[in-house]
């Protein structure tokens, strides 16, 4: 029985050290040091029970989510995983499954909740500081500027305004732009979160 899942989002037609690609292998690596990890993809989506689960991740991408080809919400397997999720909790009050979404996983739980993901000319590549000095790995081209209900906006970047973070608090459910994965301190939140998450007594 696995308490951990991983929704593996990335694209196995990239090649397979590209960097989103690293990035979710070293996501793993980091959160089997956790317990049991299980790998949800398309081939097993739709044997899942949720009985023993309490945190889904869902990993970065090079997928982009506003290319049709990528992402539509009544086919994506995410999304099916996503609504399960909330069924079983609605049915069973007393099961929390909390859910953290990664870049790309962010962008899905906002498009799952029907908000509006924007796309840049630009691509966001760099070491910034979240809040001086909390560095953290940011990666991406599409982005997020208004978290939609039920999520609140937790940070914004000053300089463009789009959303770093944004929570679900009553549900424990929280989307973030940055990937965590990237740095010290990123690592450091990871871990923090995964055992909150997971009800351990020394999270902080």
């Amino acid at each position: 029985m696995s308490n951990i899942w991983l929704v593996d989002n990335r694209d196995f037609n990239a090649p397979y050290f590209s960097n989103k690609n690293s990035m979710t292998n070293k996501l793993i690596s980091l959160l089997r040091q956790h317990g049991n990890l299980l790998i949800v993809n398309q081939r097993n989506y739709d044997k899942l029970c949720f009985d023993s689960v309490n945190l889904i991740v869902l990993s970065g991408s090079d997928y982009r989510i506003n290319n049709p080809r990528h992402f539509d919400r009544n086919s994506y397997f995410a999304c099916s995983v996503l609504e399960k999720a909330l069924e079983y909790m609605m049915k069973h009050a007393n099961k929390k499954i909390s859910v953290l979404g990664i870049c790309y996983g962010m962008h899905l739980l906002v498009r799952f909740f029907y908000g509006t993901v924007h796309t840049s000319e630009h691509h966001i590549k760099n070491v910034s500081q979240y809040s001086n000095p909390k560095e953290i790995y940011l990666n991406y081209h599409d982005y997020v500027t208004e978290a939609p209900e039920p999520f609140v906006r937790d940070n914004e970047d000053d300089a463009n305004l789009h959303v770093l973070s944004m929570s679900w608090p009553s549900f424990g459910w929280k989307g973030v732009q940055f990937h965590p994965e990237g740095t010290d301190y990123g690592i450091g939140w990871l871990h923090n979160f995964v055992a909150k998450s997971l009800g351990m007594k020394n999270a902080s």
